[in-house]
């Protein structure tokens, strides 16, 4: 049966996009709130919502963040790409975020020092 046939004068009803509808019923139909807060923002923002996240706990930070602050789907798009959720719970747990950040140096922290000295130019 095709949907768009049916429904003459209506746009919406693309293989695609039955699929998000599919995908968007399975994700939120045991999350009352969280349909709630999707039906907010537009079909759009659900979509990328749905296509970049994969926890439940993400998905509604960014549903809420998208209320909030009234974001446009570029922006919600580039917090979503620049992992504004991980940040921001890395940065609930400080002593955490630390460690992560100091496992990214290549040099020891107890070192760090001494490859500031030597990398310092000496213009005289």
């Amino acid at each position: 049966m095709d949907l768009s046939l049916e429904f003459t004068g209506q746009s919406g009803f693309s293989a695609r996009n039955l699929w998000n509808m599919k995908r968007f019923f399975e994700t939120y139909r045991k999350y009352e709130k969280l349909q709630t807060l999707s039906a907010e923002i537009s079909w759009s923002h659900n979509v990328l919502i749905l296509d970049k996240t994969k926890l439940i706990e993400e998905k509604e930070f960014y549903l809420k963040m998208s209320v909030k602050e009234r974001w446009s789907f570029r922006e919600l798009q580039r917090q979503i790409d620049s992992s504004y959720f991980e940040r921001y719970m890395l940065s609930q747990k400080p002593s955490k975020l630390m460690k992560i950040e100091q496992d990214k140096l290549a040099i020891p922290p107890d070192d760090i020092h001494r490859h500031l000295k030597d990398s310092v130019v000496r213009l005289t």
